[in-house]
């Protein structure tokens, strides 16, 4: 696997692990995980805990990068996943956080 290979490849694997963990897009799926098995089941805490999943995650996709990581399409997803990592600091770090009004009055 080339350096490139494995550089996109973390960053897909720090991508999944935000959009299972954090993402509001997967807070459905990760409400009724928690509400059917519990709180304390290991399978909700897996699903809320980013170091946790990140483990697993990185031991899937590790291992599809070492079977495919030199193919195109895997590259293209890698690179989507890291870019959109990307994109989402970026946002984070070079636009400014809106003010409230009231805390300016304060």
């Amino acid at each position: 696997m080339s350096a490139l290979a494995a550089l996109l490849t973390i960053g897909l694997i720090i991508r999944l692990t935000r959009l299972f963990v954090v993402d509001q897009i997967t807070y459905g799926l990760r409400a009724r995980i928690v509400v059917r098995l519990g709180v304390d089941h290991p399978v909700s805490y897996l699903v809320t805990c980013s170091w946790c999943l990140s483990l697993w995650l990185a031991a899937a996709v590790g291992a599809g990068a070492y079977f495919w990581g030199t193919t195109g399409w895997w590259q293209i997803v890698a690179l989507a996943g890291t870019a959109s990592l990307l994109a989402g600091w970026a946002s984070i770090w070079l636009d400014p956080a809106p003010v409230d009004d009231a805390e300016d009055q304060a």
